[in-house]
This record gives C-alpha cells, sequence and structure tokens, in this order.
C-alpha cells in the first residue's frame, strides 16, 4: 500500500459521465454513514510512484483525501467501514488541472449562443436570425465562438449579415479567441460609434473599405465600447455562472483551475476585484466550491490584492480557494491579426497587430507587482509581444 496526498478527488458520490470520466460528486447521498470513507476499487489507478506504479483500490475520505491506494484487501483492513463503490474495471486518472480559464465567461457562456460549429456565412446568418426570434425586443443577444477560417472565402463577418434580423435587438457576438467581436448596427447606434468615432488605446474599430461607416467589428479594448452598455452582471448572476462552470469542469475531470478573471474590456476593475473578494469568497465561505480555484485579479488591482492578503492571507481556510496572481494583456491574437507581430500580416497591409498598454506603464506596475511577492501573469502571442514582455519580466526579477 501507499499513501499518495497529492491526489485530487472530489467527495461523495461517483458519476459515470460517457465511460471515460468520473467525478465524485459533494452531498451525494450513500447507503452508509454519510461521514464514512469510501473504498474505489476493481479499477486501474497509476500513482505515479516507481515503487508502486498501479493499483486497483483507493481508499479516500469526505474531505477529498486519499487515505490509501493498493490492492482491495490491503485498503478494507485499512477500514473495514468504508462504503464500497465497484468500479468495474474502469481506468482512474487524477483530477485534471486548467490552468488557464475565465470562469464567469465560460459559464455565460453556457446559456449564449454557440457560434463554434459554423462553417459557413449562410449558417452564421441562419443561426443569428433563429436566436433573435426567441428574445424579447430590447433584450441584449449574446454568442460567442465564430470562427471565419471554417467559411472558406466568406471573411470576416459584418454587421450586414446580421442586421435584418436584429432591429429591435443589441448584439455582441465574439470571436473564438475573445478579441474580436461583431456588434450589429443597434448596438454601434447604442455606442455612438460613428464614421467619426476615433481608435481606443489597445483597439480598433472597423470601417466598411467602401462608406468609411462601422462595419460592426471591434477589436481588443474596442470591445468595451459596447460591453460596457449591457447592465452589470449582479452578484447572484456572477455566482450561478461561476456555479455552472465548475459544475462542467467537473463532468469533463477538471478539477482544479487557475481562474484568469474576467477582462477589462468585458467589465469594471471594481467588478473584476469583487469577483474574488465578494464572490468567490462568499462560495468558498458557504462550502460551494467543489473544485479548487487560484483566483487571478487584473494587475491595475494590485494594490488592493495586497491589502486584501494583508486581511486574509493567501488562501482560503477550506483549501479550496487560493490567490495572489495578478493578470494583463500585452497584445491580442492571431486569428484577430491583433497579437503584436514584428513584420506586418499577409495582405499587403501595415498591420502588425495591438499594443494593447504603454510598456513603460506595464513596466512599472509588473516592477511593482513582483516586489510585493505577487505572480504577475501575462498574455503574449505575438512574436514582438513575447520579446517585449519578456523584457519586461525579466527586469522585474532583477
Amino acid at each position: 500500500a501507499l499513501v499518495l496526498a497529492a491526489l485530487a478527488v472530489l467527495a461523495c458520490q461517483v458519476v459515470p459521465r460517457g465511460g471515460r470520466v468520473w467525478k465524485w460528486r459533494c452531498g451525494a447521498p450513500g447507503e452508509a454513514d454519510k461521514g464514512a470513507n469510501v473504498l474505489f476499487y476493481n479499477c486501474h489507478f497509476r500513482t505515479g510512484q516507481e515503487e508502486v506504479p498501479t493499483a486497483t483500490a483507493m481508499l479516500v475520505n469526505r474531505q477529498g483525501d486519499i487515505l490509501m491506494v493498493g490492492d482491495l484487501n490491503d485498503t478494507r483492513e485499512k477500514d473495514q467501514g468504508a462504503e464500497l463503490f465497484d468500479l468495474n474495471g474502469k481506468y482512474c486518472i487524477p483530477g485534471l488541472i486548467d490552468s488557464h480559464v475565465h470562469m464567469i465567461l465560460g459559464g455565460l457562456s453556457l446559456s449564449q449562443l454557440d457560434l463554434r460549429g459554423v462553417n459557413s456565412k449562410a449558417e452564421f446568418i441562419s443561426k443569428v436570425n433563429e436566436a433573435s426570434r426567441n428574445i424579447e425586443p430590447g433584450m441584449w443577444l449574446m454568442g460567442y465562438g465564430w470562427d471565419e477560417n471554417k467559411w472558406g472565402g466568406d471573411g470576416i463577418p459584418e454587421a450586414d449579415w446580421i442586421d435584418d434580423a436584429t432591429r429591435e435587438n443589441p448584439v455582441l457576438l465574439s470571436r473564438v479567441d475573445g478579441h474580436l467581436a461583431l456588434v450589429n448596427t443597434v448596438a454601434l447606434n447604442l455606442a455612438n460609434i460613428t464614421k467619426d468615432s476615433t481608435d481606443p488605446d489597445g483597439g480598433a474599430i472597423g470601417m466598411y473599405k467602401d462608406r468609411g461607416t462601422p462595419n460592426g467589428i471591434l477589436k481588443d479594448n474596442a470591445i468595451s465600447i459596447v460591453h460596457n452598455l449591457k447592465p452589470p452582471l449582479t452578484k447572484p448572476e456572477r455566482k450561478g455562472a461561476i456555479k455552472q462552470a465548475m459544475q462542467y469542469a467537473l463532468s469533463n475531470g477538471v478539477t482544479m483551475v487557475h481562474d484568469m478573471g474576467t477582462p477589462m474590456m468585458a467589465q469594471t476593475l471594481d467588478l473584476s476585484l469583487a469577483d474574488l473578494t465578494e464572490v468567490y469568497m462568499e462560495l468558498a465561505n458557504d462550502d460551494e466550491l467543489p473544485i479548487r480555484v487560484y483566483a487571478c485579479v487584473p494587475l491595475k488591482g494590485t494594490e488592493h490584492l495586497i491589502r486584501f492578503i494583508a486581511k486574509e492571507g493567501w488562501k482560503h481556510r477550506s483549501g479550496k480557494l487560493f490567490w495572489g496572481c495578478v493578470k494583463e494583456f500585452y497584445d491580442g491574437s492571431l486569428g484577430s491579426e491583433t497579437a503584436l507581430m514584428h513584420e506586418p500580416y499577409n495582405g499587403g497591409g501595415s498591420n502588425r497587430g495591438l499594443r494593447i498598454h504603454d510598456p513603460e506603464i506595464l513596466e512599472r506596475d509588473v516592477s511593482f507587482a513582483s516586489t510585493v511577492g505577487l505572480r504577475v501573469i501575462m498574455h503574449a502571442i505575438g512574436d514582438a509581444a513575447v520579446d517585449e514582455a519578456s523584457d519586461i519580466l525579466l527586469k522585474s526579477m532583477r
């Protein structure tokens, strides 16, 4: 037998998922006493230990701690009162860790228009038309996941594609990478975006080449011009989104996430900070975190995080919630042609992508965060962005 403290298991009942993934859900009733340990057996476990590389049984308590692995006889001898659970010869792996997620946005996306599988302009338009028929006038139509690379030669969508079907609703449809969005004319008018509008720092407003008027495409920081028109999410809405995202994670065998938070292009700094200090903290206090979460806040919130750490330390007493990281964007993405490159993108133009922040200000903020012991996470995609961001990070370590 071998004690393995590092493997991740969640509490109470194992549920099969498509014959491949199992999750152990907290709070599910069993025939045995709810406080009893659970003994999983008749399964293939890989321990990661050279001296005992495999096992066929595992004893776990209700708090999610692995007490022992080995064979059935050894583990039963350890606790003869444990509730038995036959896994019928399945292969079992430790819980997976996803090191880059956005839990609130991910949870919200589960109830938004899903455009990931769209393969043509006609299908894109059809999906939007159908969705618009199912919402009340004035409501926002939100969607995500489109990728023009799947559509052949139709190119990036424009407001003209969807305006006829969405005359009574503002629309915001994010590209698969989240760094580019299509909005309709209703949304453009609400945001007062016109042919005379200038690009915000770290963003770009698309224009029709033949008309010189906005075509509905917004890049990076320009997205916030429209996104910020939406009523801010309430605390219950943000909690609900996180809960949905956590259940989705569990259903795929993910038992810990590194939450990069909601980008400031999608909400204010105050709300991004409150996602940790209020929303996640309340979920942890109420024992409503079935997975472990390492929660980040925007780099601009460094001083707020320092004060929070001075009061609360670096983790929640439950052992389910951790913090101490700050996140910032240096550029956009390759697919949206907003990743910062040394050379222009193909197509004959001069576009090399976007530098979202002033490097000198970013260097100052990164250095300060590093000095006080925070972990700085930088989004940098293009080769020029990687070079410049790396220089900033290296300087902060000296």
